[in-house]
């Protein structure tokens, strides 16, 4: 499934608590035309009876693109959290989606925890298991991870030497992260497949888990410079479609179709800034 460069893509995380329906109907409402999905979203609409063929409808009849097929899936030798991978790329590859994020999430990192040897096997697989479907594979990073910066991601994606790879770039956890929200990205831009933008607040918080998950902020609206940052990767060659990932306490109590709104005039006007 393609996603052109100037696609308007609202990540899943940014209406969290509402049902997938809902969620579908505000990102077409607000003028989104891609939005993510979490395996637990796919897993809940299946529950109630969704199917793979409904799914693919829902997304058709209100023209949008399924993008990224976010969430933990049990990849690394070890990993406990999330569905096993067959099913996590077979449930992205059912529904027609264009990619599957892999993250780590126990904090094992390559080299002291885990054999480098034995995690780039392990995406390999990955890649190797999405390719038959079309679907690309792309490694985050983010701070509390294993694999928390942008070399370690990209090491790990060059190692494996696949086809379908690449490294997904968020914003927050690139301002976070030990990265430190560098623009010097040393990346071919054909290797940043995917982008997600949120902005960071102005004082770090103690626990960033929390922060990620409760105190992200529209782009533009907080500390970071998110705008020199996509304007870097842009620089790159990186023709990846860029969307809105916005895990805000302050955004989730709105009405979804607001939420949704907010989220496409914030990525709209970052989006005009970066050309």
């Amino acid at each position: 499934m393609t996603l052109a460069t100037e696609s308007m893509v609202l990540c899943s995380g940014s209406l969290r608590t509402t049902r997938l329906e809902e969620r579908v109907e505000a990102a077409a409402a607000a003028g989104f035309t891609g939005m993510s999905l979490y395996y637990d979203d796919y897993a809940d609409a299946t529950q109630r009876g969704w199917t793979d063929e409904g799914l693919r409808r829902l997304f058709a009849d209100h023209g949008l693109t399924v993008a990224e097929f976010d969430g933990a899936m049990r990849w690394l030798p070890g990993d406990e959290r999330g569905p096993s991978l067959e099913s996590f790329v077979g449930a992205a590859a059912a529904i027609g989606a264009r990619s599957v994020t892999v993250i780590e999430v126990g904090g094992r990192r390559p080299d002291r925890d885990l054999a480098m040897d034995d995690v780039v096997g392990a995406y390999a697989r990955v890649c190797d298991l999405a390719l038959p479907s079309g679907l690309l594979a792309h490694l985050e990073y983010f701070p509390f991870s294993g694999i928390d910066d942008l070399r370690t991601a990209h090491r790990i994606h060059r190692l494996a030497g696949r086809p379908n790879s690449g490294v997904l770039v968020d914003t927050w956890h690139h301002l976070r992260g030990p990265d430190a929200g560098r623009l010097d990205l040393d990346v071919p831009g054909s290797e940043i497949v995917a982008v997600q933008v949120s902005d960071i607040a102005a004082v770090r918080s103690a626990d960033v888990a929390a922060e990620t998950m409760h105190g992200r902020l529209l782009p533009g609206h907080g500390h970071g410079d998110v705008l020199g940052l996509v304007r870097a990767i842009r620089a790159t060659g990186s023709v990846a479609p860029i969307g809105i990932e916005v895990y805000s306490d302050e955004l989730h109590a709105l009405d979804p179709f607001e939420a949704a709104r907010r989220c496409a005039r914030s990525l709209r006007e970052l989006l005009d800034g970066s050309r």
